[in-house]
């Protein structure tokens, strides 16, 4: 059993690094978002991150620069896949990066931050982290931003 477990995790792991941009990739064939299109981007829209192992985080931006709705479904991760929530804020750093601030409702209410730069490549958005940017191998964060009907 431990077998198929980790045959199964080898497989997903790697059809996600398949399909998963490295910040070289973006570098050379996506373009990094100014902060003014970061700003217009994820102002009001509806967030899902798409985690490595699978799993999404959903959320909706407030104009008021909340974090509403926030769940993490958490279907990667090992354990009882039961979601967990959160509130938070969000914002665009000086230097164009968005960022999150999210506090988990839970027992523990573990607070979680995240600044990442958010490139363009065909099509698709994705995330990555000053740190990163210096490891051409790493790879990006997948966002979908859909903006809420006037």
């Amino acid at each position: 059993m431990k077998r198929l477990v980790a045959l199964v995790f080898a497989v997903a792991t790697s059809t996600f690094a398949a399909e998963t941009p490295t910040v070289g990739d973006l570098e050379t064939g996506g373009r990094r978002l100014s902060r003014e299109e970061v700003q217009s981007l994820v102002k009001g829209a509806a967030v899902t991150l798409v985690v490595r192992n699978g799993s999404e985080r959903t959320w909706v931006n407030g104009d008021d620069g909340n974090i509403h709705g926030f769940v993490n479904d958490r279907a990667g991760q090992i354990g009882p896949k039961r979601a967990g929530g959160g509130t938070g804020k969000y914002a665009v750093d000086e230097d164009g990066r968005y960022c999150t601030e999210v506090t988990g409702t839970g027992k523990r209410r573990i607070t979680t931050k995240s600044c990442r730069f958010i490139y363009e490549k065909d099509g698709q958005h994705w995330g990555i982290a000053k740190g990163k940017l210096d490891d051409e191998e790493a790879p990006a964060m997948r966002y979908v931003f859909e903006k809420k009907s006037p």
